[in-house]
């Protein structure tokens, strides 16, 4: 009944009110008018198509993601469907493994694999801290992230609400505790999340905010929740942006190639056990190795075009779409 009154709601808004029309489904959240203003694809979306308001009523543009089921997806009669997913399809919800290349119009996601025309590469990190189309301004954000230092007087933080199993095990400690369990000995770390929780201060100090709460510390265990191929979220980047050393496992221990500086981090493996506790170790105990370490490029500035071609690739696949169904005009 209330899905019947919002449709009626929005057919009668569309009567009086031009502006194109958008709706979201599968999406993370509840998409508002205020979060709108915010969306981080709209950077992304023709100029021409100007201001749009959200509506469940014959919308022009749908938006979807895998908090949802798959048919909802396929029935949709919108006339430009766009699929998006910051999630890990390949291990979890791997209903959308295929990430809607064949019923949506574009496909964006982190795959390095695909070569569907209509798919475009976007990982989270790349809109949460780069979402511009000016080259300059791209590297004054690279410099500016390997400019980063900040005083630090505790050892290690791990902020977590869960742990991930190693290969196919799938009971006893993931990577996150052999991480936590290596490096206890050298020093005590602080688990702000629900994973082993041992300190109120991210809440308490630090308004439940990540970069504050990090600044404090040396290092930051980060793994990423599976270690795919290109699947790279904002864990590493939040760690290079509080200046922390992270202690990383993610997208097979090879996270954005070109870009990320693979001497400005520490790489865990279980093979890799021992070395990454000499180094930690080391790191700890020597101030003159610290420095020279955290002095490292995080990022590397050829990396430029890496970022500027993985946000023109999709700006240009939408406005051919717009052009196409819609009629907007690209640019």
């Amino acid at each position: 009944m209330q899905t019947s009154l919002v449709w009626l709601r929005d057919a009668l808004r569309a009567v009086f009110d031009r502006h194109p029309r958008v709706c979201f489904t599968n999406w993370y959240g509840k998409m508002t008018p205020q979060s709108l203003g915010s969306f981080f694809m709209k950077p992304y979306l023709p100029e021409s198509f100007g201001e749009f308001r959200l509506s469940c009523y014959r919308p022009q543009l749908e938006f979807f993601s895998v908090e949802g089921p798959l048919r909802a997806v396929q029935k949709s009669k919108a006339a430009v469907k766009v699929f998006y997913t910051g999630e890990d399809v390949v291990r979890n919800f791997t209903a959308y493994s295929h990430e809607c290349t064949g019923c949506c119009d574009v496909s964006v996601g982190f795959s390095l694999d695909r070569t569907e025309e209509n798919y475009a590469r976007l990982p989270l990190w790349c809109h949460t801290y780069f979402d511009t189309f000016d080259k300059d301004e791209i590297l004054r954000r690279i410099r500016a992230l390997n400019a980063l230092r900040m005083k630090k007087d505790k050892f290690c933080a791990l902020i977590a609400h869960h742990d991930r199993p190693v290969g196919d095990n799938t009971s006893g400690g993931g990577i996150r505790s052999q991480i936590l369990d290596l490096l206890s000995p050298v020093a005590r770390i602080d688990c702000p999340g629900t994973f082993r929780h041992n300190d109120d201060s991210l809440w308490q100090d630090c308004a439940d905010d990540k970069p504050t709460y990090l600044r404090r510390y040396m290092f930051n265990i980060c793994p990423e929740n599976v270690s795919v191929r290109g699947y790279v979220t904002e864990k590493l980047f939040e760690a290079f942006r509080s200046a922390c050393i992270p202690i990383y496992n993610g997208s097979e221990n090879k996270p954005e190639e070109g870009l990320v500086n693979p001497d400005a981090l520490i790489l865990y493996a279980p093979e890799r056990a021992d070395a990454v506790l000499a180094e930690v170790r080391q790191l700890w105990n020597s101030e003159s190795y610290y420095n020279e370490f955290i002095s490292r490029p995080r990022l590397l500035e050829d990396g430029v075009d890496y970022i500027y071609n993985m946000n023109k690739a999709l700006q240009e696949k939408l406005e051919a779409v717009f052009a196409a169904k819609l009629g907007y005009a690209r640019g």
